[in-house]
């Protein structure tokens, strides 16, 4: 693989199918996915093999969505196309047997398979119109 120009002489990017067996020949110190929604079968066993595979010390990072849109102030209503998209999309993913709101469950996810120092920082995403509120705009 053609490595970037910035990249440090002592890191090495994998790319691989994540929920194959792991047959790496060594532990990494950084284990890093994101964006996986609707894309895995089966989390917890993703999981145990990234803590396998994470050296002592290492750092493994996921970060994912819960892509069921919602609305605080009720302006997002079944009767908006975009509500039947997203239904439709969670449905068709479901049925294929992925699951496509991953986040919230990353947490125990990550600690049922032996991880510590488990962080979560949670992120509203914001849809349609730009946001109004100066944290999301940032």
């Amino acid at each position: 693989m053609a490595m970037h120009p910035r990249v440090p002489p002592n890191v090495k990017f994998e790319v691989d199918d994540c929920e194959e067996l792991w047959t790496f020949p060594e532990k990494f110190d950084v284990i890093h996915a994101r964006y996986l929604a609707a894309a895995i079968v089966d989390w917890p066993k993703l999981m145990a093999q990234a803590f396998q595979f994470t050296n002592p010390g290492g750092y493994s990072e996921f970060q994912d969505y819960d892509l069921l849109f919602y609305s605080e102030d009720g302006s997002l209503t079944d009767e908006l196309p975009i509500s039947e998209w997203i239904t439709t999309l969670l449905q068709a993913s479901r049925k294929f047997g992925r699951d496509p709101c991953p986040g919230p469950r990353l947490e125990g996810h990550m600690r049922d398979a032996g991880f510590k120092d488990v962080q979560v920082s949670k992120y509203k995403i914001p849809i349609g119109p730009w946001a109004k509120d100066p944290h999301l705009v940032r």
